[in-house]
């Protein structure tokens, strides 16, 4: 069983920035795309050059 939690995007004072230097690990559905991981990293804000 999977927990899922749906929460705001953090913009502004909120953020630090030691921990947006941190790793993220995505895990998407079986058949998901790098591409479309990708693609909702930049839909929230994370652009394409803090995207390895």
């Amino acid at each position: 069983m999977m927990t899922v939690m749906q929460m705001p995007v953090l913009t502004g004072d909120s953020l630090m920035e030691e921990v947006k230097e941190r790793t993220v690990k995505v895990q998407g559905k079986r058949g998901s795309s790098m591409q479309g991981v990708v693609n909702v990293l930049m839909k929230y804000g994370v652009s394409d050059s803090e995207i390895e």
